[in-house]
Parts: structure tokens; sequence; C-alpha cells
């Protein structure tokens, strides 16, 4: 029997409101996405991740959608 001992680290925003995401402005917006907790790997690096606002988060998922929706009629 192989037993695999994991270890993760849980990230959360310092401001209970915001989100956190790996999305860039470069990236696809179609790609994305947002979340209250992660959880990473222990040797995830962590400096990709980075807090975002509620209002932020709001106004990606307004493009995202729009794009989505182009995507769809195309």
């Amino acid at each position: 029997m192989n037993v695999e001992k994991k270890t993760y680290q849980k990230i959360t925003p310092d401001n209970p409101d915001n989100y956190l995401t790996t999305y860039k402005y470069s990236d696809d917006i179609s790609t994305y996405e947002a979340v209250k907790v992660m959880y990473t790997p222990s040797e995830f690096d962590f400096s990709t991740i980075r807090e975002i606002s509620q209002e932020e988060h709001n106004l990606l998922l307004s493009k995202q959608e729009t794009a989505l929706q182009h995507q769809i009629k195309e």
C-alpha cells in the first residue's frame, strides 16, 4: 500500500468581502474566475494570486458574460 501525505495551504483575502484570482488583464476574459478561499499545494507560488474588490469582480464578470455571449453569436 502506498500512502502519500500532502500538505496544503489555505489562502483567504485580507478583506472578507474581496475575492482571490490568478486572472491577469492580458488573459482571455472568458477564462476569468475568482474565489473567496483557495486551497493550494504548499509549494504553490502564491505571488500569482491577487486580491480584488467586489466591484472589480462584478466588472470582470460582466465583461466575461459579454465576451461569452459574443462567442455564442459567432
